[in-house]
C-alpha cells in the first residue's frame, strides 16, 4: 500500500538512531500492525459519506483523518520501542576496565556533584546501567561518566552496563546527544561540541547543527564565536569552561577591538573572573585598568635638562628604571661607564636604598 510505504519510511527515519534493534519477526509484526491500522484509516477516509460534505465539513474530516494518522504513528513507535526493549542485555563489568570517552563533551565534572550522586547510589544502588562499547580488551564509556566516578568513590568493583556495538562516529554522536539531553553544558563546552560536529561532517552547517541539537541558531553561532578568542583566553576556558558565557565573550571581543594594544590587560581581567569577579564587572575593570596604566606612564616619565635642553629621560616601572639619551652626538659608552661607577657607589649603601632613608 502506498500510504503504508510512506509511513514505513517515516518510521525508519524516526527510529534510525534508536540503539535497540528489533528482531525480524518483531519488526514484521509491528509493520503488519501498520498496514492493518492504515487500512482502517483509509476506509474511514474514503467512505462515501465524505463526498457530500460541505467545505467546513471536509476540513473537519481532514483534521480528524490527520489525527488518526498521528495516533497510528504514536502507537507504532510505542510498539517498536517495546519490541526493542528485550534486545538489551545488562552485564556486570569491572570498573578498572572502563575508560572515559574521548568524545565526552563535558570538560569538567564537579566533585560535589559526584559526592551527591554517590550518596544516592549507596542508598538506592544503580538506577540506570551505563553504556559502553568494546575497544580492544577494555570498555569505552558512551554515557555514565558521573555514575562510574560515583561507583569508584563508593569502592565498587563492578557496575551494571549495556555493551553496544558502535564505530567511532556513532559513539561520538551518541555521546553528544545523550549529554545534551541530560547535562547542562557550559557555553564553551557547547562551542567545542558544535565545532566538532561541523568539522567532522556530522552536520553540514550552523543551521543544521541547531536542528540536530535542538538549539536556536543564534545561540549556536554565539557559542561558536567563543572559539575566536585569543589563545590565552581559550587556555583559561579549557581549564575552567564555566568561566564565562557567550554574552561575556562578546564583551571581551568588543574590548579587544576597542583596545587592541591592551590585550594583556583584557586577559588579566578574564582571569579575574575565575577569582570571583562578576562577568558584568569585566568591562568596567578593564577600562579602569587601562586608564590607570596610562596615568602611571605619564607620571613615571621624567626629563632631565641642561640649559633648558632635554638631555635624558627616565621611565620607572615597578622593577626597573629606563634611561634614554636625547642628544644624538653623545658618546653612550662614556655615559654608560660613568653610570656604572655611580651605581657601584650606590651599591655601598644598598640598605639605605631599600629603606628609602
Amino acid at each position: 500500500m502506498k500510504m503504508a510505504s510512506k509511513l514505513q519510511q517515516r518510521l525508519a527515519g524516526k527510529t534510525a538512531a534508536i540503539q535497540r534493534v528489533a528482531s525480524p519477526s518483531e519488526a514484521h509484526e509491528v509493520l503488519g500492525t501498520a498496514n492493518s491500522s492504515l487500512s482502517t484509516v483509509d476506509s474511514d477516509a474514503t467512505s462515501g459519506s465524505r463526498r457530500s460534505m460541505s467545505m467546513p465539513g471536509q476540513l473537519g474530516a481532514f483534521r480528524l483523518e490527520a489525527q488518526k494518522y498521528e495516533l497510528v504513528i504514536a502507537d507504532l513507535q510505542a510498539k517498536l520501542a517495546a519490541a526493542n526493549q528485550g534486545s538489551y542485555t545488562i552485564t556486570r563489568i569491572p570498573l578498572p576496565l572502563i575508560d572515559d570517552s574521548p568524545y565526552q563533551p563535558r570538560l569538567e565534572i564537579d566533585p560535589e556533584e559526584i559526592d551527591e550522586l554517590a550518596k544516592t547510589m549507596a542508598a538506592a544502588h544503580q538506577a540506570d546501567p551505563i553504556k559502553v562499547r568494546r575497544v580492544g580488551d577494555r570498555f569505552e564509556l558512551i554515557s555514565g561518566h558521573r555514575r562510574v566516578r560515583a561507583a569508584r568513590t563508593l569502592g565498587w568493583e563492578e557496575i551494571d552496563a549495556i555493551i553496544e556495538v558502535r564505530n567511532d562516529i556513532e559513539a561520538e554522536v551518541e555521546a553528544m546527544l545523550l549529554v545534551v539531553g541530560n547535562v547542562h553544558l557550559s557555553a564553551y563546552e557547547l562551542a567545542k561540541m558544535y565545532d566538532r560536529a561541523i568539522s567532522k561532517g556530522i552536520v553540514a552547517n550552523q543551521t543544521a547543527c541547531a536542528a540536530f541539537f535542538a538549539a536556536k541558531q543564534p545561540v549556536v553561532s554565539a557559542c561558536l564565536g567563543m572559539l575566536d578568542l585569543p589563545p590565552e583566553i581559550i587556555s583559561l576556558l579549557d581549564s575552567k569552561p564555566r568561566l564565562m558565557g557567550y554574552e561575556c565573550a562578546k564583551v571581551v571581543k568588543a574590548l579587544i577591538k576597542e583596545h587592541p594594544t591592551h590585550i594583556d590587560t583584557i586577559i588579566r581581567g578574564v582571569a579575574r573572573l575565575g577569582e570571583g569577579m562578576q562577568q558584568n564587572a569585566l568591562k568596567g575593570w578593564v577600562r579602569q585598568s587601562i586608564k590607570q596604566s596610562a596615568e602611571h606612564k605619564e607620571d613615571d616619565r621624567r626629563t632631565i635638562t641642561s640649559n633648558g635642553r632635554p638631555v635624558f629621560t627616565t621611565k620607572r616601572d615597578p622593577r626597573s628604571v629606563t634611561v634614554s639619551c636625547k642628544i644624538p652626538g653623545m658618546d653612550i659608552e662614556i655615559f654608560e661607564e660613568r653610570l656604572r661607577l655611580w651605581l657601584q657607589e650606590q651599591a655601598k649603601s644598598v640598605d639605605e636604598l631599600m629603606t628609602g632613608a
